[in-house]
């Protein structure tokens, strides 16, 4: 019969060094100290951002993401970074379509991220037109009436 000790360690990804103590036991002879070194591989991560969708004309944001992977009780909280959104494809002046997006800006000693694509939609922006003058003279001539408008973004 084989005498096997078990270890419950928390050990971080890098390489970790165990000592593990031989118990006392007078049907064996104890097998001295043995020291063995560890290395710990990073466990996978995969963030991906919540669909999302946004005015024509907007900054890329995002409404939060998704994780799978966490080990033990891990959670977002022992991540280091701050959370943004990229994308290789839309920017604030990009026409009303579908653009994939990405969470940015976390990393974490203990876990390799992928950061997954999700889907953007850019929704048309509405635009209000105020008239300044709606009663107007008739004068025979062609009349410019004034007005102002409001949500055109500048391309």
């Amino acid at each position: 019969m084989r005498n096997t000790t078990h270890y419950n360690l928390n050990i971080v990804e890098g390489a970790d060094i165990v000592n593990p103590l031989v118990v006392d036991n007078p049907n064996y002879e104890a097998c001295g100290d043995m020291t063995q070194r560890f290395h710990i591989n990073k466990a996978p991560l995969t963030i991906t951002p919540l669909a999302n969708e946004i005015t024509y004309g907007d900054i890329l944001s995002g409404k939060g993401v998704t994780y799978h992977g966490f080990m033990g009780t891990d959670d977002y909280t022992d991540l280091d970074g701050t959370l943004t959104y990229v994308s290789d494809t839309y920017d604030q002046s990009s026409p009303v379509g579908k653009y994939a997006f990405r969470a940015s800006g976390l990393t974490a000693r203990n876990y390799e991220i992928t950061f997954e694509e999700s889907e953007l939609t850019v929704k048309q922006k509405e635009v209000t037109i105020t008239w300044i003058a709606t009663t107007l003279t008739y004068t025979g001539l062609a009349q410019n009436p004034n007005y102002t408008y409001e949500g055109i973004f500048d391309d």
